[in-house]
């Protein structure tokens, strides 16, 4: 027979043989309450959900936890993989930057270099452009030429009238003209 909500309590105990034995013998006829055990399994039931439904919230909330910390820690990495790309690419534009600042100096030596040695070659071609007189020929009238007269007291008539020749002069001129214009050139 089906249960109404409308029974009431004394309808849903039910009596044994021994508990009218029994109810001879005491005062008053014992009960067993129905609905109080109900109550205490759906409290248990419902605590039991509660406490499942909370370690699921804590598990979510670490995973959360955990998903995040790993996102912060991937973030991280991706800067310093950035900071660090941008320290290598600083360093290999200063490493550029030095290199072309070498070559540049480099070949500002070379073109001052080829500079000087066209210009020591200009004042070679110039020296030996300039007329010089050769070597053991003497020009026989020169109008620059000096005496020299040396004489010495004590000697007797006939030597007092030693002389150089007026030529020597003459010949190491251009030549201490040339070795002068050399010391310029190698300056």
């Amino acid at each position: 027979m089906p249960k109404l909500e409308t029974q009431n309590a004394a309808e849903n105990t039910l009596t044994t043989p021994a508990a009218v034995a029994s109810a001879r013998n005491s005062p008053a006829p014992k009960s067993v309450p129905q609905r109080p055990v109900a109550e205490a399994e759906t409290a248990l039931a419902l605590q039991s959900f509660l406490l499942a439904h909370v370690k699921e919230e804590v598990k979510k909330e670490k995973k959360q936890r955990e998903k995040k910390g790993k996102q912060k820690e991937k973030r991280k990495l991706l800067q310093q993989e950035e900071l660090e790309q941008l320290r290598k690419q600083e360093q290999e534009i200063q490493e550029q930057q030095r290199i072309a600042e070498a070559e540049r100096l480099e070949k500002e030596r070379i073109e001052q270099l080829q500079a000087e040695e066209k210009a020591r070659l200009h004042l070679l071609e110039l020296t030996r452009d300039t007329a010089t007189p050769p070597m053991r020929e003497v020009p026989e009238a020169s109008p620059k030429s000096l005496k020299i007269v040396i004489s010495n007291p004590h000697s007797d008539s006939a030597s007092s009238a030693f002389s150089p020749p007026r030529k020597i002069f003459m010949i190491c001129l251009p030549h201490f003209v040339l070795v002068l214009q050399l010391f310029i050139v190698s300056l």
